[in-house]
């Protein structure tokens, strides 16, 4: 069902506090379709509940040693829930091999049927904020056919050479993006994670992320909703980002989709109210995150697992 933007009326601000911590730290388990046992079944069936966060303000209410040890449990299943869903791959509806020059990668008909690239360097008028669509000198993959309606971005791949942006402010992500995969602290702990290319405007929500190694490099995916919530969000409102670096650090790749799902509404619930709903914009968003990181998989169009496996396949390999 959608996420409403009426909010509880009872204990709120309990379910507030307790939902990020529980939703983040079962990001990855919680997102499975299926599972290997009965106890992961159960688990899941918990997670997935009516009222989701009154079930965590519940579990919140525990001591923080039996916190900390339901923690450690969750990741553990979420491991293993990954590593047996990786053995029963969603549908494959046919695959697209794209190369071009350096860059070559895979990715399933379920995403696009047609791409094109271009080398492209716009970046924005003096005194002009930046957006989607502009930015230094970089390679652009594009996609038709794609299943899920265009909202205010395009499915796209950036692939961006290390030596074209050293002056340039994207620098400083590809930078941050490096601390963070040397670091490899748990990408839950970030209120907002590298992001290219440089947009106008705030990450409100960081779902699901992980790291993922692809085949030049290593990076992370993770799920956003771009933007304040002045409004609620719409079903088109999800993005799946992969930012990445080459091994070699002479690469960045972005990757950027836009998610169709049910999660959100396509239109405003009847008794959305602008002039209060802004109010309770915080509470909005940690109901919205906690909503997209126990969402499974087969929420959101494309798959989840369609777009790491497109990311995981690229490979950049300069001729020496």
């Amino acid at each position: 069902m959608p996420i409403s933007p009426t909010f509880p009326s009872t204990n709120a601000n309990a379910e507030m506090e307790a939902a990020p911590a529980a939703a983040d730290s079962g990001a990855e388990s919680t997102a499975d379709e299926t599972s290997t046992d009965e106890a992961a079944g159960e688990a899941a069936a918990d997670t997935t509940a009516e009222d989701p966060a009154s079930a965590n303000a519940e579990s919140a209410e525990t001591n923080d040693t039996a916190e900390t040890n339901a923690a450690a449990e969750t990741n553990a299943a979420a491991e293993t829930d990954e590593a047996a869903l990786a053995e029963e791959p969603d549908p494959v509806g046919g695959l697209v091999d794209v190369a071009f020059q350096h860059v070559s990668f895979t990715y399933d008909t379920t995403i696009a049927h047609n791409w094109t690239v271009e080398y492209l360097a716009n970046p924005p008028d003096e005194g002009a904020a930046p957006s989607f669509y502009s930015g230094p000198l970089r390679m652009v993959f594009r996609f038709s056919d794609y299943p899920a309606p265009l909202s205010n971005v395009e499915p796209v791949v950036y692939v961006y050479r290390i030596a074209d942006i050293s002056s340039q402010n994207e620098y400083k992500v590809a930078n941050l993006l490096g601390a963070l995969l040397a670091k490899g602290a748990p990408l839950s702990n970030y209120k907002s994670l590298p992001f290219l290319p440089i947009i106008d405007a705030e990450q409100s929500i960081i779902a699901q992320p992980k790291y993922v190694q692809f085949q030049s490099g290593s990076g992370i995916r993770y799920l956003t909703v771009v933007g304040d919530a002045s409004q609620p969000f719409g079903a088109d409102s999800v993005w799946y980002t992969f930012q990445g670096l080459t091994s070699d650090n002479k690469f960045y790749i972005a990757a950027v989709f836009p998610l169709a799902s049910n999660i959100f509404p396509e239109q405003p619930e009847p008794d959305y109210n602008p002039e209060t709903f802004g109010d309770r914009s915080d509470e909005y968003i940690l109901l919205s995150k906690a909503a997209l990181n126990l969402a499974p998989r087969s929420a959101f169009t494309p798959r989840l697992s369609r777009l790491d496996a497109l990311a995981e396949s690229i490979q950049i390999v300069e001729e020496q």
